[in-house]
This record gives structure tokens, C-alpha cells and sequence, in this order.
């Protein structure tokens, strides 16, 4: 487990997720992170404490506007999941949408 568990943290370890007002999910990363599935055990809550959940359980970094997301709930989630389909079941049957603003890690930056 702790060698899959490098794997994940190698593949999403410079995912950065911010949300935004949007009709739909949108994420795009690349395909060896997008690929990647998790187990994710995160119970009926508020959607702000469960972005963190998932950010935690997913070892990534997840930003938004508090008050985006201030009196929504999110449903449980538990079981087999990449990061982004994860997300948007948190999102699901509200406004918000994932953009990733780090789908490319550029390893020579100018």
C-alpha cells in the first residue's frame, strides 16, 4: 500500500483545484494523475469542510471562496475514485465547477 500511496502522491503531489461559479465540472489534468484512483471515505458534511476532507485524503491542494460554498452540503462519498471524479461528486447539483491551474508541470520553467 505505502508504495501505491507514493505513486498517488508523486502524480497529484503539484494539483492545485480552485473552483469557480460555473454550470459544470471541468477539470482537465493529465492523464497519468487523471487515471490514478484513490479510496475516498468522507461523510455527508458541509461542502467546505468536505474540500477539505478531500484535499487531505487526496494530498492535494484545493482553494476556493469561503463564501462560495458557505451553506452548501455535500453528500458521502465512499470508495474507489480518481481526485477529479471525487470532486465533482462534492459538486454535484450545485453552480461550481473545478478548473485545475496546474494541469501541466512544466519541469524546465522560463
Amino acid at each position: 500500500m505505502c508504495r501505491r500511496a507514493g505513486s498517488i502522491l508523486l502524480a497529484i503531489i503539484a494539483m492545485t483545484l480552485s473552483l469557480y461559479a460555473s454550470p459544470s465540472l471541468s477539470v482537465a489534468a493529465s492523464a497519468s494523475a487523471s487515471e490514478i484512483k484513490s479510496h475516498f471515505d468522507l461523510p455527508a458534511e458541509p461542502l467546505d469542510k468536505a474540500l477539505r476532507d478531500l484535499a487531505v485524503q487526496a494530498n492535494c491542494n484545493i482553494s476556493y471562496e469561503p463564501s462560495m460554498v458557505a451553506g452548501l452540503q455535500a453528500p458521502a462519498i465512499n470508495g474507489e475514485y480518481t481526485v477529479e471524479r471525487a470532486l465533482s461528486l462534492l459538486l454535484k447539483g450545485t453552480s461550481l465547477r473545478a478548473i485545475n491551474v496546474n494541469a501541466r508541470h512544466d519541469s524546465n520553467p522560463r
